[in-house]
């Protein structure tokens, strides 16, 4: 967090360096009382300024002597320029007028009396007034800084600041040293070169003088002069201090003047900015009480230089830290919080930041009830406010006394709810979600629990929602089931608010999905059990067939052997009683034959791929013949089109065919959709007119659950007073529970798309365990006895040219990894590139993996806050999600054209990553269509394209982008093992001999693997031994054939689910 809080000093120092300059509005106030000028008449300020200006020039370069009708004139000429120059637009052509000299010359008093007459002058200081007035005016615009002090104006205003020593004129005296000391200012505002021209000159110890002045405006003047000259410039932070100038302002800060104690505060601030020294001889010469009193100043300004003075000290240390809370800087903090001024409550926040990092002071901001107004300036439209409450928000989440507090009125939501507007703030907001869950347990966690059951009711469903999304897995039955968090939930659903029923159904969600480790949604089936297949060639091949089935009149030929390995229901068929037994001909009367022959296919092959159109229909074949494989490929495609129009008819389906993968989803989804479906009127939500065809659901009709009734379950999470019944012993606590209570009882997992049998197990017999080896170590050591390896063709560069390019009009990007190897397929540009655009992370050829590594991954890049997506780019799994959730991330886009009135366009998706990751086969899968071409390997693709998906979404396929030179060769072997580099880049046989190393580091897979698929011994040797063996054994000797078999065997997934990376720890 010392970034964030970086982020915020810079943000002070801006603050304060607008309040640096002395502008019209100021001067004119200063000078009411003694300024004697005509004023302009709008009429006459619109005709031609130039030869009236031209005339008082003329005046000021020829009435130079000390007779009184010169001195009139000057003065005169003077006042008429001063008032001009408060129109700024008026600035430039005085400054072409050639004023700056004239006016530079009656810095001065007249030759004749400069020699020390004591006889009375004319308008004795008056000329000289007018003039650093009019040149303090041009000085505004920076451009004309540097030429006044180029006519020598410095020397002679430094010498005006000396002028108390001389005369007996005390007001008139006064009136021309405030005039100096505000020339001095606007002429040094933000110019670090005449800033130190003024140290030069010998400005800073007549200034610091001043600060002792009687006259309070001369005090003013001085001190705002002296901050200027102090903000960003170290030597004249020194010689300020030297020049003993921190007694008199510290004295400064205890006036009742709020113009005084302001400017004083001013200069104690820019003096300490960025200086630890400076700031420990403040806080010695006793400047911290005042500072403290001046947050209690009626006066906005000072309140803020106070409070953002206060966060500079606390920064000092860690006594600093505690010494200010003693001295009762908190409060006043805090009720600065609520401060209409947003500048005073951004550097108010800013200081409780500061001093929340000390753990005492914790608990005394949240005691003093600093949460509530904290909590309330996240939203803030300003970024400074937000990000400075979240920072000390961040804080006090820190002590284990505030978690409760924070919790209890609401905290959790407020920060989910938040719309931040910088990266640093959503930074901070999700370290201190972080930081919660870290301190949800024991103690704190028992308050919690001590508060859901005492407190009023508001505050248990608040504790309830931060627990379902901040607890530990091992806590959630105790929380939710033993402690009756859950029936809270549930509650919310029942309300008549919206809010409510939005905040319950995301909380269930939430909690829905911690207990589901992977989201049916998301994840994608497995290959179905090992066993025996016949092959493609047998598919409808009358060879050797002793079963033929009569589908609408057409024969298909079949196998009794492939089919009675296939399921129960075949082996019933032809070893029951059934007259199938003996049958030659068998007819199917209800079974279509495009779906029969799928059905068939994937028995035959082990795989298949489940379109839509047909996905439904093969899902009813596929539970009336318990092809499980099959049935969570249906499950799977049809979870891909779960929308809010068809989820009703969604879980009807999944009821009728127990298919209770899609069932899940279809909750999942309800749950994730809910203000959609709510927003909808009943009969649209539910796609159906009457309530009893609605899609159902369970719902203790009696204490006993064993008596169940079927509801409507979306009736009852939108719209549960619409019920058609309600029995008296209806108890709300039972609607959903059945969602959950399974999964927290058992730990946390309930039955995925991955449980499908023995579903760990490989295509080749071999069980695949979860006990996983660190390789990259050896990985590393191994690939420095080889070559390097680097592929970079030469269309690489031109794409990656017209890729920056294109990227400028692309609304989100699709970035596709191989998921076996996520880290090494990342590009180390990416970042940079895309900058802040939306992003989507595809972990593509998630069927080569298991499911512990996928979990794994996801985890890890839900922690990085990234949106992931596991796709099976062959088969298309995930490709529908992927074009909803890339359409939900940009729809903002079309809202701001809109709001621009401009016409909406479709989302622009733009499809990068390494070679051969599968970009082209899912854009192809997503439009179910060949529309780029696609091959598995390498370089394919390269020329960008792009396609339409709809009317909503536009993709752009890109070649393959790899960087310039591969520095990491560890990464390089693993894309050469995976074909995501060219074969001509790498040795074939270094690879294979590699890849077979690092399986046998892996004994319970990679032994068993290489030892089953090429029935050879490879315990005990090295990987270069065993390829020159199989190459003998099974290839004559061939050592690169041999090195390829290994290589292709891996990429097809011979060797089972196994991943080379796994997430950085």
């Amino acid at each position: 967090m010392d970034q964030s809080q970086a982020t915020t000093a810079n943000a002070s120092s801006s603050a304060r360096r607008s309040l640096k300059r002395k502008l019209e509005p100021e001067f004119e106030d200063r000078s009411e009382e003694d300024r004697k000028v005509f004023v302009l008449e709008p009429r006459e300020a619109q005709r031609d300024l130039v030869p009236e200006v031209l005339d008082h020039v003329n005046v000021l370069n020829s009435a130079l002597s000390s007779d009184e009708p010169d001195r009139a004139a000057s003065k005169t000429a003077a006042s008429v320029i001063a008032e001009l120059a408060k129109n700024e637009d008026n600035v430039d052509m005085i400054v072409e007028c050639g004023a700056v000299p004239a006016l530079v010359k009656h810095l001065q008093a007249p030759e004749g009396v400069r020699e020390g007459d004591s006889a009375l002058r004319p308008y004795e200081h008056e000329v000289e007034k007018g003039s650093a007035f009019a040149l303090g005016l041009l000085a505004v615009k920076p451009e004309h800084q540097q030429l006044i002090v180029d006519a020598g104006a410095l020397p002679h205003l430094v010498d005006l600041l000396k002028r108390n020593k001389d005369g007996c004129n005390h007001r008139a005296v006064n009136g021309v040293i405030r005039r100096a000391a505000d020339a001095i200012t606007n002429l040094a505002h933000e110019n670090s070169r005449i800033k130190t021209r003024v140290r030069i000159e010998g400005g800073i110890p007549p200034l610091v003088e001043l600060l002792d002045s009687i006259d309070t405006k001369v005090q003013r003047a001085a001190a705002g002069a002296l901050r200027t000259l102090a903000f960003k410039n170290d030597e004249n932070k020194t010689q300020i201090v030297d020049c003993n100038a921190l007694p008199t302002l510290i004295l400064m800060l205890w006036s009742e003047d709020a113009t005084i104690h302001y400017e004083a505060v001013g200069v104690i601030g820019n003096l300490v900015h960025s200086s630890p020294k400076i700031k420990k001889e403040v806080l010695l010469a006793g400047a911290l009480q005042p500072v403290i009193r001046l947050l209690r100043s009626c006066c906005p300004e000072s309140q803020r230089e106070a409070a953002l003075l206060l966060g500079q000290f606390a920064g000092a240390d860690s006594d600093s830290k505690v010494h200010i809370v003693q001295r009762g800087a908190v409060q006043p903090l805090i009720e600065l919080l609520q401060s209409p001024d947003a500048q005073v409550r951004e550097m108010s926040a800013f200081a409780l930041g500061r001093l929340a990092q000390d753990k005492h002071n914790q608990a005394g901001i949240a005691h003093s009830g600093g949460i509530v107004p904290l909590l309330k300036l996240l939203d803030s439209k300003n970024a400074s406010v937000q990000h400075n409450s979240a920072f000390t928000l961040y804080g006090l989440a820190d002590n284990e006394d505030n978690v409760a507090d924070l919790i209890k009125v609401g905290g959790v939501q407020k920060l989910q709810e938040g719309e931040f507007t910088v990266q640093p703030t959503k930074d901070c907001v999700a370290k201190t979600f972080k930081r919660l869950e870290e301190k949800i347990h024991g103690r704190v966690l028992n308050h919690l629990l001590y508060l859901m059951r005492v407190s009023e009711k508001s505050v248990q469903r608040r504790i309830a929602l931060a627990l379902a999304h901040l607890c530990a897995p091992d806590d959630r039955k105790n929380i939710f089931i033993d402690k009756n968090g859950l029936e809270l939930l549930l509650e919310l659903l029942e309300s008549t608010s919206l809010k409510q029923k939005h905040d319950g159904s995301e909380a269930l969600y939430k909690l829905a999905t911690k207990a589901t480790s992977l989201s049916p949604v998301d994840a994608a089936p497995l290959s179905p059990n090992p066993q025996v297949y016949l092959g493609e060639q047998y598919v409808n091949n009358p060879t050797l067939s002793d079963v033929t089935f009569l589908i609408e009149g057409k024969r298909f030929y079949a196998h009794r052997i492939c089919l009675l390995a296939s399921s129960d229901a075949f082996r019933a068929m032809f070893d029951g009683g059934y007259r199938e037994r003996d049958a030659k001909d068998i007819e199917i009367p209800n079974i279509r034959w495009d779906v029969f022959e799928l059905m068939m296919r994937f028995i035959y092959t082990g795989s298949v791929e489940v379109n839509l159109d047909i996905a439904q229909d093969l899902l009813r074949a596929a539970d009336q013949y318990l092809l499980d494989g099959l049935k969570h490929l249906c499950e799977y495609a049809i979870a891909q089109d779960i929308c809010v129009e068809n989820v009703s008819l969604m879980y009807e389906l999944s009821e009728a065919f127990n298919a209770m993968s899609l069932r899940k989803a279809c909750i999942l989804f309800i749950l994730e959709q809910f203000d959609k479906l709510s927003a909808k009127p009943c009969s649209q939500a539910y796609g159906c007119p009457t309530l009893n065809s609605l899609d159902t659901f369970f719902i203790a009709q009696e204490p006993d659950p064993s008596h169940l009734q079927r509801l409507s379950l979306l009736q009852l999470l939108s719209h549960p007073h619409h019920l058609p019944f309600r029995h008296e012993n209806y108890q709300p606590s039972l609607v959903i529970k059945t969602i959950f209570i399974a999964a927290l009882i058992v730990g946390g997992k309930t039955p995925s798309w991955y449980e499908n049998g023995n579903s760990n197990s490989t295509l080749d017999g071999c069980q695949i365990e979860t006990d996983w080896v660190d390789l990259d170590a050896d990985l590393y050591y191994w690939t420095k006895a080889l070559r390097p390896v680097q592929w970079y063709p030469g269309h690489i560069a031109k794409s990656e040219k017209e890729l920056k390019e294109q990227l400028k009009l692309i609304d989100v990007v699709i970035e596709v990894r191989d998921a076996r190897i996520p880290m090494s397929t990342g590009h180390p540009q990416m970042d940079s590139w895309l900058g802040n655009k939306k992003r989507i992370l595809v972990l593509n050829r998630e069927d080569m993996i298991t499911t512990a590594d996928r979990n794994a991954w996801a985890s890890y890049f839900a922690s990085q806050g990234t949106k992931v997506i596991f796709s099976n780019g062959q088969l298309g799994m995930g490709t529908m999600k992927l074009g909803r959730l890339a359409k939900a991330l940009a729809a903002d886009v079309n809202v701001k054209r809109r709001a621009k009135g401009l016409l909406s366009r479709p989302v622009r998706a733009g499809i990068v990553g390494y070679p051969n990751v599968g970009k082209s086969s899912l854009i192809n899968r997503l439009l179910k269509r060949r529309m780029c071409p696609a091959a598995p390997r390498p370089g394919v693709t390269r020329i960008l394209k792009w396609v339409r998906f709809g009317n909503g979404l536009e993709l752009l396929d890109s070649p393959g982008i790899l960087p310039m030179r591969i520095s990491d060769q560890s990464a390089a072997i693993k894309l050469a093992i995976c074909d995501d580099i060219g074969e001509r880049s790498y040795d074939v046989a270094d690879v294979a001999a590699i890849l077979v190393q690092m399986l046998t580091r892996i004994p319970s897979v990679g032994i068993k693997a290489l030892q089953t698929r090429y029935k050879m011994d490879v315990e005990g040797q090295c990987g270069k031994t065993f390829v020159q063996k199989l190459a003998i054994h099974l290839f004559n000797g061939d050592i690169h054939q041999a090195a390829f078999r290994v290589l292709s065997d891996f990429r097809k997934g011979k060797f089972g689910w196994v991943a080379l990376e796994r997430p950085p720890i």
